[in-house]
């Protein structure tokens, strides 16, 4: 029994020594791939749920008043038809696509390795589970409070928006737990 143990601490010390290395080693190697096979690689080691305050809120992706945490989210939103990635500098990524057969939901994901900080986006029309015609965004990190996000960061958003033609009406930010009004 005792070697079983001592086997099983070491198992769980080299996953998460291996884990701990890819969650920021990807975005170097990530460069000019498609943002689908890095999303489903970056699930397969629960980057996403490591890298997102836990949140949950019905955006209209599960069924009627089923609340999705923001990985599941962003998942959903960038499992669709996938953007190449982008990348401005050797420590940044974006990584966008839309939810499969709804191309008017969309997902946006920055990711500094440098810095290890993230910032999530997602285009939507549900919230706590009202439906608004009109296209929502919705914005998460976990290092960053609404508003202040980085200037590369807010120009790739930026430049994201305007590519897809979307223009939201209204911007929540995630903050502190709790859901605010927000701005890019």
């Amino acid at each position: 029994m005792k070697y079983f143990s001592i086997f099983i601490l070491s198992l769980l010390i080299v996953k998460s020594t291996f884990c701990a290395e890819a969650n920021w080693e990807w975005v170097q190697t990530s460069k000019g791939k498609n943002t689908n096979s890095i999303i489903w690689e970056l699930q397969k080691v629960n980057f996403l749920k490591s890298e997102l305050p836990a949140f949950k809120e019905d955006f209209g992706f599960k069924r009627k008043n089923k609340k999705s945490s923001l990985d599941e989210a962003l998942m959903e939103v960038l499992g669709g038809p996938p953007d190449e990635s982008v990348s401005r500098d050797e420590s940044s990524i974006v990584l966008t696509a839309c939810r499969p057969h709804s191309c008017d939901e969309k997902g946006f994901y920055w990711v500094n390795s440098k810095d290890k900080t993230s910032i999530m986006a997602i285009i939507h029309f549900v919230y706590q589970g009202k439906l608004d015609k009109s296209p929502q965004l919705f914005l998460a990190s976990k290092n960053y409070k609404c508003g202040q996000y980085p200037d590369v960061a807010n120009i790739q958003m930026n430049f994201w928006l305007k590519s897809k033609k979307v223009t939201p009406l209204k911007i929540r930010c995630l903050y502190d737990g709790h859901v605010g009004e927000g701005k890019i």
